[in-house]
């Protein structure tokens, strides 16, 4: 009975002090943060380092993607240290530094060139130089865009996107340019007839009712700037998909011609099709087919 009566006290005492244990945990204040494990600090992506992916690399591995000689990247490197170290971001004298020069041009146009600190192996410039030096760009920093030069030719190499051509009510289009590298722009849009279709101020087609219209888009690319035009269609949903099966019938219209026109192609050139094993040693190919002018 002692025993039991001990026992009983025992687990009571136990339980009270868990309890205040417990509540004097919960009266405790915070830990300051001199006390507390040190969180490593987020990397925005903005922030992000990025290193040379062949630096170490033998001159063979290097020629594969790189220019690491000759006139073109000596036309490549010489026109982008030539510039103000304000606008490249780029001093050899507080920093070190050496380029690379993508071997395959971008889009047909530019070559992109990428700066690396000497000791860190760091990214610290990215760039494109038109393949006539007739501008540069740069990607990377706060105001990405045009450095040097003119964006005339950019300009003619690139091209208005509108899509969908034909909207519903209650959808919404977008205006957009494919420009060579896909260099910065801007670009405004106006509607020639907001009964039709409106504008919003993130140049977002808005149909209003069934009809067609043109918009009016006043586009930039650096210091180069023109003006084209396209046409909307505000249709119904019926339409679309009257459209849209038209457009399947004709592909396989299309389609079925095609493999007609090469099944017998083949056949005349000897395929064994119309083989004289199969049909006998006096069989006659087809004539050539009558071509009408």
């Amino acid at each position: 009975m002692k025993k039991m009566y001990y026992l009983l006290c025992v687990a009571v005492l136990t339980a009270m002090l868990q309890c205040g244990v417990g509540s004097a945990a919960e009266a405790l204040p915070p830990q300051s943060a001199s006390n507390q494990t040190a969180a490593a600090p987020a990397v925005s992506a903005e922030e992000k380092v990025i290193y040379d992916p062949l630096a170490g690399a033998d001159e063979k591995l290097l020629k594969k993607f790189c220019l690491v000689k000759g006139r073109t990247y000596n036309k490549m490197t010489a026109c982008l240290n030539g510039l103000d170290s304000k606008v490249t971001g780029l001093d050899a004298k507080s920093r070190p530094y050496y380029l690379r020069v993508d071997k395959e041009l971008t889009d047909k146009f530019f070559r992109r060139v990428r700066a690396y600190d000497e000791k860190t192996k760091a990214q610290i410039g990215e760039y494109y130089v038109a393949k006539d030096q007739s501008s540069v760009w740069r990607l990377d920093g706060d105001n990405p865009g045009m450095i040097a030069g003119s964006a005339e030719k950019v300009m003619k190499k690139t091209k208005l996107l509108v899509y969908p051509r034909y909207l519903q009510v209650g959808e919404k289009g977008v205006v957009r340019l494919r420009t060579p590298g896909d260099v910065p722009y801007t670009v405004q849009v106006k509607s020639l007839n907001e009964n039709i279709l409106t504008v919003d101020k993130d140049n977002q087609l808005i149909p209003q009712k069934l009809g067609k219209t043109d918009i009016l888009v006043e586009a930039q690319v650096g210091d180069a700037k023109d003006t084209g035009t396209a046409g909307i269609y505000v249709v119904t949903k019926e339409e679309l998909q009257q459209m849209a099966n038209r457009a399947y019938m004709r592909r396989l219209y299309m389609n079925q011609m095609l493999l007609a026109d090469e099944l017998y192609w083949r056949s005349w050139w000897g395929s064994p099709f119309y083989h004289p094993y199969y049909y006998g040693h006096h069989h006659h190919r087809p004539p050539k087919p009558h071509h009408h002018k």
